[in-house]
């Protein structure tokens, strides 16, 4: 793990890289004076993106289909076939990455090894939810922008 600092303001930690199919995903935490965050840097890619603990839990809610239909192909992502989005994954490895917290959520975030697969995954201690992403699902959710999270938060408040 490699700890960097700004200005004694911002303090960035690599947790892993996530890599199938061509695509790796740097993940790293990332604190701030205005909370936590994790972000997913898709290599070779100038789009990079931080979440807060509500948007981390909001994917933990997301059935596969629901995840496939908010990250559409046109916006970047990688095609369908390219995305794994899985729940109570059979792990041969699980490595825990780190906590995001804020006020109202906290997630934990591991590393999954599932056969010759590799995952994140996002754990909502609270909900008792989680759900695995490979680097494909990564990138994808790295497209998405605030608008798409706050309609996946609408449709399970109003589900």
């Amino acid at each position: 793990m490699t700890r960097l600092s700004t200005d004694g303001l911002v303090t960035t930690e690599t947790l892993t890289t996530v890599t199938e199919r061509g695509v790796s995903v740097v993940v790293r935490r990332i604190e701030t004076p205005r909370g936590e965050r994790l972000e997913l840097d898709v290599e070779g890619d100038e789009a990079t993106s931080r979440l807060d603990a509500i948007a981390l839990e909001c994917l933990t809610w997301q059935k596969e289909e629901a995840f496939l239909a908010t990250v559409r192909e046109g916006n970047g992502s990688v095609p369908s076939d390219g995305r794994a989005v899985k729940r109570d994954l059979e792990a041969s490895s699980r490595s825990e990455l780190t906590r995001i917290t804020n006020e109202f959520s906290r997630v934990d975030v591991s590393r999954v090894i599932a056969g010759e697969r590799e995952f994140l995954e996002v754990r909502a201690p609270k909900l008792g939810r989680a759900i695995a992403l490979n680097a494909g699902a990564l990138r994808s959710v790295g497209r998405l922008d605030q608008r798409a999270f706050t309609e996946l938060l609408a449709e399970h408040l109003n589900g």
